[in-house]
């Protein structure tokens, strides 16, 4: 495997994530990640040391957690993750966009959120990142474990082997000054 950074960083809330993640880390037998458990919003690594900081659907739960202050959570986990950043450097959230739709339409709830990261500057597009299962009982089982009834009832019904799903990108240069 080619090195083509110098330092992975990857934290996450969850001790289980984490926990995976060090086991794919030394399956590839990486020796330049640190792993960590963490709050987003209060991150161990040093002061601008990131080129690129990606979150990935992991801030819209800052933006759903506490209805009636969401919006300093949110820009609490934003500060925190500029702070990571070098001058120059790049935020980059990806988020849902739409699951079971091969066009964007992201989730009501996401409204204020989406609206409040382009009102802060985030420019943003959207891609396809389809689900692609090797059998229909496994498109079922992990779109049930993931998603919960509904969509896997859809799932079972159109008998999706493929299952479509659109995110969404959205991302900030810190200033170089």
């Amino acid at each position: 495997m080619q090195q083509i950074s110098k330092h992975v960083y990857a934290g996450d809330a969850s001790h289980h994530m984490v926990s995976k993640a060090v086991h794919i880390v030394n399956n590839l037998s990486m020796r330049n990640a640190t792993l960590y458990v963490c709050d987003m919003r209060a991150n161990p690594i040093k002061y601008g040391s990131a080129d690129i900081v990606i979150a990935g659907w992991s801030f819209c739960y800052l933006a759903v957690w506490d209805k009636n202050k969401w919006k300093a959570g949110l820009q609490k986990g934003l500060k925190e993750a500029e702070r990571l950043l070098a001058p120059g450097g790049t935020l980059i959230i990806l988020e849902n966009f739409g699951i079971g739709t091969t066009s964007p339409y992201p989730p009501p709830h996401l409204n204020n959120y989406f609206s409040f990261l382009e009102t802060s500057g985030f420019q943003s597009a959207w891609i396809r990142t389809d689900y692609r299962f090797k059998n229909l009982d496994e498109a079922v089982r992990l779109s049930y474990f993931f998603f919960g009834d509904e969509l896997s009832n859809l799932v079972k019904e159109n008998q999706w082997v493929k299952l479509s799903e659109c995110t969404g990108i959205f991302w900030h240069v810190k200033s170089a000054f």
